[in-house]
Parts: C-alpha cells; structure tokens; sequence
C-alpha cells in the first residue's frame, strides 16, 4: 500500500527527513509529493525505470537513459539503488565513446556512494571496465584509492590483484615487481589470499615472468606448511621451475610430490596437470613418462582421457606417428562415456599439429613442412566429425576451413566457412570465415580452377556480407576496398 501527502516545509527539511526514513521523493518547483512505498513498490518502480532506461540503451539515446537513471537518483538519493545507477551510467559512457563523461561520474560515485555496502565491490569491477577502453590510468587510480580509502577490506587482495594484472598489462615489469612483494607483505590476512596469490602466479606465468611467480609459489609453501592445497603450491612451483629451465630441481619437486602426497586426494590430477607443464617446455620423453606412470596407477577416467591426449600430443612433437594413432585410437575405444571430453582433447591433438603448421611458417618453413603438419590437423580433425558428428562445435569447423585454405583445397574451405557462419553467426571468428569466404574465391580464380565471372559474383556476395553482417570487424574496410575495386574492373 503506498500513500501521497502534500507538504509545505522547505525542500531541506524534507531531504533531512528522507535521510533518517528512506522515503521515496518526488520534488517539482515549490511542491512536495512524499509517497511512502513498502520495499517491494519500491523495488518495482525502480525496475521499471531501469527497464525504460534500458530501451533507450537500445536504441540507442545515450543521454536520455542516463536521465532515466537520474530519476531513481532523485527518488532514493542515499539506497543501493542509487549507487547502482550510478554505476550502469559510468558504464553507459564508456560504452558509448564518452571518457571524460565517464570519469566525472566516477568522482561523482566516490564523492556520494563510498559509505555503501557495495561501493568497493562496484568500484573496483569499474576499474575494469576503464582497462577494457585502455585507460589504465583510471584503473589504477581507481584501486589506489579503494586500498588507501578501505585498508583491511575484504577485497583486499583482489584489489592488489587487480593492481598487478594491469601493470602485466602495461608491460611494467619493474611495478609488477613491486606490487607482487606489496601483496606477499600487506594482504595476508585477507580471506581470499591463497587464490589471488595463486592467480597472480598463473598470470606471471603467462607473461613468461617465472622469477616472480616461483617467490608467489614459495611464499605460500612457506606460510600455509599442511594446507590443504600445498600440493598445488609446489606444482605450480615446479611449472616456474621448468620457465626458469631449472629441469633438476623440477625434477626433485616432483619426487616430493610422489614422496609426501601419495595419498592426497589430488595426486593424480596435479601429477597429470604437472606432465602437462614438462610437455608445455618441450621436455616430451619425460612428459610421456609421467603421463604413463600416472596411467599405470588407476586414476579415474578422467586423468586417464588427459594422459592419453598428453601422450598422443607429446608423440606428435616427436613425430612418432604410429604412437599418435595408437592414442588416437585408444581414445575413441575407452571412452565411450564422456563423448564429450574426447571431443575436446582431439581437438587438442589436432592442435598440435595446427600449431607445429604455424610454426614452420613463422621460420619460413624451409623444408615445406607447413602443408604436411596442417594435412596432418586436417585427418584428425576430419576423423572426428566423422566418429562423432553430434559433438562437433564452431572451433573444429573454423580450423579445419583454416588449414583447408593453408593447403589450397579452397572449394573444401569455403564449404566449412560457410557451415560455420550458417550455425554459429556469432562465434568470434565469424567475420574473419565470411571475409575468407570471398578470398578463398579470388584464389579459385588465381589458380585457374573458377571462371572469372562467377568468382567475381561469388566475392561480391562475400563481401557484401562481411560489410552486413559484420560491419564492426576489421574485415569491413578491406571488403568494401575490394568491392569498389571490383566496381571498377
């Protein structure tokens, strides 16, 4: 039940009066109206002006879904309704190309929202959303101040977290440095500084930064001795260790997995995750060792798909072929049951031999390796949409068209382009089938096997299609220079 009063008291009295109850307010010229709502009216009023902002968004009218915003601002000025739009308008702006705009409603949030309950959750995922636009400034500024304003916070360590990825992200090694100290030093104690910690090693990793990552590993092996996740610790470890090229000593940390968690009930998959890493550094006999040692202790089905993928890959690097067939077949004949773990790691298998392809190319592929590895990607890939059709997805089809292509089997490649952008138009790599689409034509004409006529018209319809359908990818300007040159032959 809601109610409506006139009052004739100044507009302060009233706002002072709306502080202590949390009335919603409607103010014009000299009139008041107070209606008192209960928090489901409330809650319904405000999502209808969301809603009608959102349609705004649609349309799109930037400005006017801010004014909508604004509304629920003036309605419940002090609620978490305010401070959330507040932040949907930071996030209208960065949208819509507006960054100064974006930064004074930032200010504006800290100046107005910072004694919400949500205010350090939402102000640390904007920061976010300022590194997505390149401005990584912002961020920072925006995480320095949540550490300076809140110290103690439970996103504590997030927030250093966050600090650290977007130095990775900037490529400042020297800050990153010191922020990772920062973190081993100040947020211990926060509830979730295992994970972040262990986070940031993977991310140092990643950036081939394994000095950094291997003191993360060892600052939690040395505060957190008997955690329960110490086996983890020391894997990752060891995956810093073999970054470093330390073998030996990776070597030894393994013994120690073997010797001191026999029984932990994550032996297999950090045993099976650490063949992983010595496969990753290129070490593939000791891979395949592990992987087979692991294989040989009964784990579940599932470490045991892992091992066989592992081993067939590791085999590939090798060039053992008769090997990759016999996992390969292995793989389809044990695993029955998770049709679609074995969807996943042959994609992996075909991988391989994708990335060895690439490879070639990058060193000029003096001894024209390229056509026989992609050939390679091409059997395995083939093989499993013929095994199991129903399991396919979008990045079986999009790479089998790209190493088609590569080998110059273009009429193959434009068929699969063209399944992929029929079933999955919004796969990310979709505009880059419909631009190879028209390009895969054009070769057809080049190498003599399509007439120049019907090329051109396949091409046209291509590219058109490119400029339609995908009219933001980086395809657009090369089709519609193709098209006008098209226009004038």
């Amino acid at each position: 039940m809601s109610y409506t009063l006139s009052i004739s008291f100044s507009k302060s009295l009233f706002l002072a009066i709306l502080l202590i109850c949390g009335f919603a307010c409607f103010a014009a010229d000299d009139a008041i109206t107070l209606q008192v709502l209960s928090a489901e009216e409330l809650q319904v009023q405000v999502e209808d002006i969301q809603s009608t902002a959102q349609q705004y968004v649609n349309e799109p009218n930037i400005p006017q879904a801010v004014e909508e915003y604004r509304k629920i601002q003036k309605m419940v000025p002090t609620s978490a309704y305010a401070l959330d739009a507040q932040d949907r308008v930071i996030r209208l702006y960065l949208k819509n190309g507006q960054p100064g705009d974006a930064k004074v409603a930032l200010n504006q949030l800290k100046q107005n929202y910072s004694t919400q309950p949500e205010y350090v959750r939402k102000a640390h995922e904007l920061g976010w959303e300022f590194r997505k636009k390149g401005d990584d400034a912002t961020a920072l500024q925006i995480y320095k101040d949540l550490k300076q304003q809140f110290p103690g916070h439970e996103l504590g360590a997030k927030i250093q977290r966050s600090i650290i990825g977007t130095y990775l992200q900037k490529g400042d090694t020297a800050n990153v440095a010191k922020a990772v100290e920062e973190m081993k030093t100040h947020f211990k104690n926060s509830p979730d500084y295992i994970h972040q910690v262990e986070y940031v090693s993977d991310r140092l990793t990643e950036k081939g930064l394994h000095g950094l990552a291997k003191g993360m590993c060892e600052s939690l092996l040395e505060q957190y001795p008997g955690h329960d996740g110490e086996i983890w610790f020391l894997q990752k470890k060891i995956r810093a260790e073999l970054g470093l090229g330390s073998e030996a000593v990776a070597d030894a940390e393994v013994a120690v997995i073997h010797q001191k968690y026999a029984n932990h009930k994550d032996y297999h998959d950090a045993l099976s995750w650490t063949a992983y890493e010595y496969r990753t550094y290129g070490y593939y006999d000791k891979a395949i060792t592990m992987y087979q040692d692991l294989y040989d202790k009964n784990p579940d089905k599932k470490v045991q798909l892992r091992c066989d993928e592992g081993i067939a890959r590791c085999n590939v690097r090798l060039g053992n072929e008769p090997k990759v067939q016999e996992q390969i077949d292995r793989i389809y004949s044990n695993y029955t049951d998770n049709l679609s773990g074995v969807t996943f790691y042959m994609y992996g298998i075909g991988e391989e031999y994708y990335k060895m392809a690439q490879d070639a190319e990058t060193t000029g592929d003096p001894n024209q390796l390229s056509t026989k590895y992609y050939g390679q990607a091409i059997e395995v890939w083939k093989r499993q949409l013929a095994e199991l059709p129903a399991y396919y997805n979008a990045n079986f089809v999009y790479y089998l068209a790209v190493s088609l292509a590569r080998t110059g089997d273009y009429t193959q490649a434009i068929n699969y382009y063209q399944q992929l952008v029929d079933q999955w138009p919004d796969y990310e790599e979709a505009w880059d089938a419909q631009h190879m689409i028209a390009d895969c034509y054009e070769k057809l004409t080049a190498s003599g096997r399509m007439d120049l006529k019907t090329a051109q018209e396949q091409s046209k319809a291509a590219y058109q299609k490119v400029i339609d359908n995908y009219a933001t990818s980086p395809a657009v300007k090369v089709a519609q220079r193709k098209l006008a040159k098209m226009e004038q032959e």
